[in-house]
């Protein structure tokens, strides 16, 4: 069956905090894009970029792929 958008969701928001302290920067807002349905028999890759580290916030991309196809990017 299809992935529920929230886990992925989820999982893309721990992808990016383990790539920072997360003890000095908290999640502000996330925008989120589901680009194909996931299948939850398959296990999704989550793949970070790092767009910017400042003094007081960061961005960074998350994209979620299945198969080598991209099926939510965030940021």
């Amino acid at each position: 069956g299809n992935a529920y958008g929230g886990l992925l969701f989820a999982q893309s928001l721990k992808a990016a905090q383990m790539t920072l302290d997360s003890k000095k920067y908290l999640p502000h807002a996330m925008h989120t894009l589901f680009v194909l349905s996931a299948d939850s028999t398959k296990t999704a890759e989550f793949k970070v970029e790092t767009v910017r580290d400042g003094r007081s916030f960061i961005t960074r991309t998350v994209n979620a792929e299945q198969d080598s196809k991209t099926v939510m990017t965030t940021q």
